[in-house]
């Protein structure tokens, strides 16, 4: 009798399903949000010191690195919560809606969301 191997997955070669992808980046939107609010609450506190600790928060805003990261953190709260609506649909109705259609529409509008937030941040 022959042992059976162990098989190893090509990782990248597997294929999610958009219900997945959307899940996926659900949470990692959600974790993008909780690291993100206290250097954002810290920044908000300290801009309301005086108005030299606004200027100095307010030229910080001008480098490329913190213009990026603004942009991943609003289409963290854009993507979150819009498949976060999308989940609350499908707890409320079931199986009514379309999974794959409705993941597609998500990913349609997180792109969009992006899109704006790229637009909104370097212009």
């Amino acid at each position: 009798m022959a042992r059976a191997q162990p098989v190893f997955l090509r990782l990248t070669q597997i294929r999610f399903p958009l219900m997945a992808l959307v899940s996926i980046l659900h949470r990692v939107s959600g974790l993008i949000l909780v690291l993100a609010m206290p250097v954002f609450v810290y920044f908000l506190s300290q801009s309301l010191h005086s108005a030299e600790t606004y200027q100095q928060i307010a030229d910080g805003f001008d480098s490329l690195i913190v213009k990026l990261a603004t942009i991943l953190v609003i289409w963290s709260f854009g993507h979150h919560a819009i498949a976060g609506i999308r989940f609350l649909l499908i707890d409320f109705y079931g199986k009514p809606i379309q999974g794959k259609d409705s993941a597609r529409w998500v990913l349609i509008a997180s792109g969009l969301v992006f899109l704006l937030a790229v637009i909104a941040v370097l212009s």
